[in-house]
Formats: C-alpha cells, structure tokens, sequence
C-alpha cells in the first residue's frame, strides 16, 4: 500500500540540518476530519533500525496520511518519538507521544541558577537543594519544588509554563497544580515517559538497564562495582550521587536513567493512596551487585510523599521533559 511505502521512506530519516523530524501516523474515517493518531511501537523496527512497513497496523477501511512536523532539538535534551510500552512493562500498553527529554539529571549548578531568578520572580522555591558538588545531580527538594522550578525555567528560557494554579502561573504553596498540555515549557515526565525513555524508547535493544544488561556501565551505586575476571571495575563508587554523564548512556543517547539518582515522575502513584508522587530510576542509596542491582532495573516503580526531600536517604532529583511539535 501507498501509505506503508510513503511512512518507510520518512521514517528512515530522523533529522534535517540539525532539527528532529517528528512522524505521526494519522487514520480517518472520512479523510476530512477527527484525524486520529495511531502508536507505532518498538516492535515495528528491524534490528537494523529499520522500519518494518509491513507490520505498520493499519485498521481497517479509511484514509491514512503521515503528519510531518520538524523542531529544532532544545540544547541538552534528546528527541524522543512515542510508542507503547511492552508486555514486560508493569504499565505495559500505555501509549505515549512525542517527546523530548533532559540527557542529564539536573546538577545543582543549574538548580542555583534557575533558583536565583525564580526568587526574584515571585517564587517560593523553599528548598536551596544540596548535592555531591556542582555538577552531581541536585538533590533535598521536594516534588513541589520540583514542579515550581520547571515553571520558572520556562519562563526563565522564554516559554509557557505547564502548570497552572488557580489565577494563573503556580509560582507558590505546597498544591497539586492543573497542567496545560498544549504549553512548551518543561515539565516532570509521566511515569509511562519516564520508562519509554529509559528504555530507549524505538531503538530499544530491551536491556535490563538503561542502557545495558551490565549495571556497572550505566549506573553509580551504594559501594563497590560488583567486578569479576571478565567484568573489570570502572572506577570504585563512592557514597553520595557523582557527576552526571560519567558512565555510558542509553540507546537514545540519555545518561543515568538507572541509578546515581532517583527522579520525580508527575504521577500520582497507584500503589498507595496517601497522595504519594512516582519516582523512578533507583539511586545511590542502592548497593551494587546482585540481587540489590535489581532496584536500578527500568521496570522498578516506587514513590514517595510530595513533600519529601529524600527517599529512605536516597536523593530524588528532577529530569525535565518537553513536548514536542511546537
């Protein structure tokens, strides 16, 4: 069919000059309005990266065509097209958009500096954070503060802020603020993001890790890495979070989505009913080697209260996202 041929050509360039190609394979009744987007998950690549047009789902009767939408790719943050989560995904069949996502988490050098307008600027970013130095991720604020910074680095950078109180910007107080969806400005992922990326969303190669099956490749850990004849140390791990971007990154290019530090999802979490927020990603506070490796593992969910500051001592961190298209 013309469509299958028409979305393998797109598909096998993902960028032009510079600037990310967003696909979106689109179905109607009618072919003049309600256009629907359909998901196209990692199952449709070949392990050549390819796309297997052939398994492109096309339901049934109806008109078909390929929205094609170009961005530049925000500085420090990767570009990530949407998909379904798999059937090995405790939240598998979620289906998630396009996205872009922060490639570190968020040091405490760029936490001060988004924090020092925001107090000039009507916020009440009540936590200073700490970290392990400047360019370790930040860590002490809670999921409040964390919602608030994103806001004001949005309006810092120029963009529309996502979350809304009632009268207009949320800048202050401890509440559960209403996102604006169709803003650009950054925001914390959903859960279901938070592991699409992890994952590697569409290049996933479905490693346990983000990144590896070997943990000590991609995650900083509680002690020691665990290290045998054929598996040599990469460097001893230390107490405390360490600089971002120090150990390999995922299939998309995004660092320390398994360990280092844990990161504030927007969710409310589904396994507790006290109002707690998700947090994903596992951190310091987990020592190496089996079985504790398991809590760095990119299906592992967890939470904690929205005013917490730390999690069982671990740090819990921020890992901006943007939407894209705009």
């Amino acid at each position: 069919m013309k469509v299958r041929q028409l979305l393998t050509f797109f598909l096998l360039a993902t960028s032009v000059h510079g600037q990310s190609l967003i696909l979106t394979l689109q179905r109607s009744t009618n072919g003049l309005a309600s256009w629907q987007d359909m998901p196209l998950d990692s199952s449709l690549r070949t392990v050549q990266g390819k796309i297997n047009a052939a398994a492109i789902p096309l339901s049934g009767a109806g008109f078909y065509r390929m929205k094609v939408e170009t961005s530049q790719t925000p500085l420090d943050m990767i570009f990530v097209a949407g998909g379904q989560l798999p059937t090995n995904s405790q939240i598998s069949g979620t289906v998630v958009g396009n996205f872009y996502i922060n490639k570190y988490e968020v040091t405490l050098d760029e936490w001060y500096k988004v924090r020092v307008y925001a107090l000039s600027n009507g916020y009440d970013l009540g936590y200073a954070g700490s970290s392990d130095g400047g360019n370790c991720p930040v860590g002490n604020i809670s999921w409040h503060d964390a919602v608030k910074w994103c806001n004001a680095k949005s309006e810092m950078d120029g963009l529309d802020p996502v979350y809304l109180a009632e009268g207009g910007i949320y800048r202050s107080g401890s509440i559960v603020p209403h996102p604006n969806t169709s803003a650009n400005g950054y925001r914390l992922p959903t859960e279901a993001e938070w592991e699409w990326a992890a994952r590697g969303g569409t290049a996933s190669k479905g490693y346990t890790y983000s990144g590896s099956d070997n943990y000590w490749e991609v995650s900083w850990s509680l002690g020691d890495v665990w290290a045998n004849s054929t598996n040599p140390v990469l460097g001893h791990q230390l107490y405390g979070v360490r600089p971002v971007g120090t150990k390999q990154p995922n299939e998309l290019g995004v660092h320390d989505m398994s360990g280092n530090a844990w990161e504030w999802c927007w969710d409310t979490a589904t396994q507790t009913t006290n109002g707690s927020r998700s947090i994903r990603g596992g951190g310091t506070d987990i020592p190496a080697g089996p079985p504790h490796d398991l809590g760095h593992n990119i299906t592992l969910r967890a939470w904690e209260v929205p005013t917490a500051t730390d999690f069982d001592g671990g740090v819990i961190t921020i890992r901006p996202v943007r939407r894209a298209g705009q």
